[in-house]
């Protein structure tokens, strides 16, 4: 899954014909995992979740940038990681995920540095696990400053 929302208004026209205005915001988000053990796992496919899980997280976030400062207006970006970006999934193969959403969150602080003095917000989210229809019996054990826990 790779996204932004930021482009969704861009040249939309209302019913009467008039341009609706561009949104203020944007939300990036991404997700690709290859659960492999790391000592299997191909450098291709590091790259390929670092590619997708970083690299379309900035390249959705720095369009969005550009077109605030553009227009010279304030704004908010939200860039979506996981939890798993601050944790250790235990007994759980997602290295490269794991190193992919904790360059997210690294990301939305240098770019709320650099960022603020226009305006322009950021922020990260980073949703849990839980339970599905997809996951029905998911339980995750985590690693957090080497204690152990299951939710």
């Amino acid at each position: 899954m790779l996204g932004s929302f930021a482009g969704l208004y861009r040249g939309r026209r209302n019913s009467d014909g008039r341009r609706l205005p561009r949104l203020p915001q944007c939300v990036s988000f991404s997700g690709l995992s290859v659960q492999v053990a790391h000592f299997l796992l191909a450098v291709e496919d590091f790259q390929k979740v670092m590619n997708v899980n970083v690299n379309g997280v900035f390249v959705s976030a720095t369009a969005c940038a550009r077109e605030m400062a553009r227009l010279q207006r304030p704004g908010s970006i939200i860039l979506i990681a996981s939890m798993s970006g601050s944790i250790a999934n235990r007994e759980e193969p997602w290295t490269a995920y794991n190193a992919s959403k904790s360059a997210v969150i690294q990301m939305a602080r240098s770019l709320a540095c650099e960022l603020g003095p226009r305006g322009i917000r950021v922020n990260s989210i980073s949703p849990g696990a839980c339970s599905s229809g997809a996951f029905p019996s998911f339980k995750l054990t985590v690693c957090v400053s080497g204690h152990v826990k299951t939710a």
